[in-house]
């Protein structure tokens, strides 16, 4: 086996060229007998070989070339380097720094800038692990719970979770995992989304949920909870009042039909005024300012 062979074989499991790659440099005979050997390494992730060392190893073998065929040293050179990439696999893997981010408090920055620069926000109850040591040649996240991702454009982009996979190149879109509900939206570019027996493309403004098992049209620019929202369904007003009191640190006093419930939601970033008025809106009542940080909500009286 000549030098320009082992070259050969050392640019394939670094995977600068692929299985294709390497027929075409070997005649068909001697292709059969390494296809067979390195077609098990072929998805292992590159690996930092020392060629010479690998080299000079293999050259203390040549005292079997007039006993032993070509063949029988290819075979021997094949395995070499096998166990070497197996090695070389493992001390890559054990020592990959695998990074996880869990968003649980509210009052904690909830964006995670990536390796890449690409950036995450998290939902709360949101996890997410990716290896930092390999996102040059594999950006892949796993996901629990929902996130908004901004990707840069590169390689391929994957959000692995339980109930589905998105693949993109470089967009927005958010991912969602809640209640076995595998939910995600495109709001720029395309996305690539994988579920069940379903593969489809969504394009910008377009989302899909395994609820329905649908595609349906959305008109926001992002989530609701990128803006810091605060969402409710069928709450009491009155909660309402005091979720908004604490969030806001305002007084607001209230003499309202105790009937009252509301579904709908918030900005944290939005001003108590322009809260307030949207709540008001939503029923037949008003709100005054008595001082700073100080109001309240009344009823209108009827005719």
């Amino acid at each position: 086996m000549e030098n320009q062979d082992i070259n050969i074989i050392h640019r394939f499991l670094n995977k600068e060229i692929d299985l294709d790659n390497l027929k075409e440099k070997f005649s068909e005979e001697e292709f059969e007998y390494w296809e067979s050997t390195l077609g098990l390494i072929n998805n292992l992730p590159r690996a930092p070989f020392d060629k010479n060392k690998t080299f000079d190893l293999i050259l203390e073998k040549r005292n079997l070339k007039q006993k032993k065929p070509w063949k029988f040293k290819i075979a021997i050179a094949a395995s070499f380097l096998f166990f070497c990439s197996l090695f070389y696999f493992n001390h890559q893997f054990s020592n990959s720094e695998l990074v996880t981010v869990a968003y649980q408090n509210s009052l904690k920055e909830n964006t995670v800038i990536l390796p890449d620069s690409s950036k995450v926000w998290l939902n709360r109850g949101a996890t997410i692990s990716y290896s930092k040591n390999e996102w040059n040649t594999n950006r892949k996240i796993e996901l629990e719970g929902e996130a908004y991702f901004q990707v840069k454009k590169g390689k391929k982009f994957s959000v692995i979770s339980k109930l589905g996979l998105v693949s993109v190149l470089g967009t927005t879109f958010s991912v969602s995992t809640h209640d076995d509900i595998f939910s995600v939206a495109c709001y720029s570019g395309k996305v690539a989304v994988k579920h069940a027996d379903n593969q489809i493309i969504l394009d910008a403004k377009n989302s899909f949920s395994s609820q329905t098992n649908q595609i349906s049209e959305i008109k926001n620019n992002f989530p609701l909870f990128i803006g810091k929202w605060v969402m409710f369904e069928k709450t009491p007003l009155a909660e309402v009042i005091k979720n908004i009191e604490k969030n806001k640190k305002v007084i607001i006093e209230f003499n309202i039909n105790q009937s009252f419930v509301f579904s709908g939601g918030y900005s944290s970033t939005m001003e108590i005024e322009e809260i307030l008025a949207l709540i008001c809106q939503s029923f037949d009542i008003q709100y005054k300012t008595i001082n700073a940080n100080h109001y309240e909500i009344y009823n209108v009286s009827k005719p």
